[in-house]
C-alpha cells in the first residue's frame, strides 16, 4: 500500500454480491459444524418472485440446548448483471433449551423499532435477559450491529461460560 493510503475496511452491512454473501455464511456455518457445536441448520430461504428481497428465517440449533431464531430480509438489487444484497430488516434471538424443555432467552439483537424513549439515536440494539428474567435494552448503534457470524461467536463464548459440560 503506498505511503500516505490508510486501509478501507469494509462494511460488512454494505451491499455485497450474493455468491460472496452465501459463501461466506456458508463458510461459518461448516466451521461450526466441523467443530460439533453447530448440530442442524433449519433456515429457510425465501426468494421474492421479483427477486426484489431475500427471506431467511428458522432456526440454528447448537450443542448443549442453544439456539439462534433468525428472521433476516436482506434487499437485492442488481448492478451491470451482478446480483447484490444487504441485510436491511434483523432479529437474532439467542435461545438455550433446557433439560427439563424450558426455553429460556439469553439474548436478542435486532432493528425492528428504535428505543427513542431511552434515547438511542436508532434503532439497533440489545435484548439482554439476567438470571431473574429481567430484560435490559442497550443501544449497539449502525457501526456495531453484529453479523449472524458474531452472534454465533457470542453464542459459543457464551455456551462455554454457562456450561462446562458443554464437549462432555
Amino acid at each position: 500500500m503506498p505511503a500516505g493510503r490508510l486501509a478501507r475496511r469494509s462494511d460488512p452491512h454494505d451491499w455485497n454480491r450474493f455468491d460472496n454473501y452465501l459463501k461466506t455464511h456458508q463458510g461459518y456455518l461448516a466451521h461450526w459444524e466441523r467443530i460439533g457445536f453447530l448440530l442442524e441448520d433449519a433456515l429457510e430461504w425465501r426468494f421474492e418472485e421479483d427477486w426484489s428481497r431475500i427471506t431467511i428465517r428458522g432456526r440454528l440449533h447448537f450443542r448443549g440446548g442453544y439456539s439462534i431464531a433468525v428472521d433476516k430480509v436482506l434487499e437485492v438489487r442488481s448492478i451491470r448483471g451482478r446480483c447484490e444484497v444487504r441485510t436491511k430488516y434483523y432479529a437474532y434471538q439467542a435461545l438455550r433449551t433446557t433439560p427439563d424443555e424450558e426455553v429460556r432467552r439469553l439474548f436478542r439483537y435486532d432493528n425492528d423499532h428504535q428505543y427513542t424513549r431511552e434515547g438511542h439515536p436508532d434503532e439497533h440494539h440489545k435484548h439482554i435477559v439476567d438470571e431473574a428474567g429481567q430484560e435490559h435494552v442497550i443501544w449497539v448503534g449502525r457501526q456495531n450491529w453484529p453479523t449472524l457470524h458474531k452472534v454465533i461467536d457470542e453464542l459459543f463464548t457464551l455456551a462455554l461460560q454457562l456450561d462446562g459440560t458443554l464437549w462432555q
